[in-house]
Order: C-alpha cells, then sequence, then structure tokens
C-alpha cells in the first residue's frame, strides 16, 4: 500500500455558541484543538468522499483560534 500526502484549505468558523467554549476558557474562549481537527477531517468527507484519515502523526496550533474567527 503506498500512502499519498494530501495538501488542502478550509475556511470556517465556530459561532460562539459551540458547547465547548464555556469550558475552554471563560471569559477568554479559545477553540479547542480537537474541535479544530474536527472540523478539518469533516471538510476532508466533504471535499473527497473517497478520503480517508487514518493517522495525524503531529500537531501544533501557533496561534489561538477564536470564536468565529475564520
Amino acid at each position: 500500500m503506498k500512502l499519498r500526502r494530501l495538501n488542502f484549505e478550509v475556511c470556517r468558523a465556530i459561532g460562539p455558541d459551540h458547547p465547548s467554549l464555556p469550558g475552554h476558557f471563560p471569559g477568554t474562549p479559545i477553540v479547542p484543538g480537537v474541535v479544530i481537527l474536527d472540523e478539518i477531517v469533516a471538510a476532508l468527507t466533504e471535499w473527497r468522499k473517497d478520503s480517508h484519515l487514518t493517522v495525524i502523526r503531529a500537531v501544533k496550533f501557533l496561534v489561538p483560534l477564536r470564536p468565529e474567527q475564520p
């Protein structure tokens, strides 16, 4: 089996009413990394129905993502 690298770009925003935000961090909400990764997987599935993400070897979020920030 040969693995292929795949690059794609998507722009989405997490609304201020997302259920993960009240506890992450009260008063200064930041979108949790797991929510960002979930959006990436959803976008990949919408874009390429035949794709299946098997592994993410490493992730580093360089800048905090705030609610409604694209």
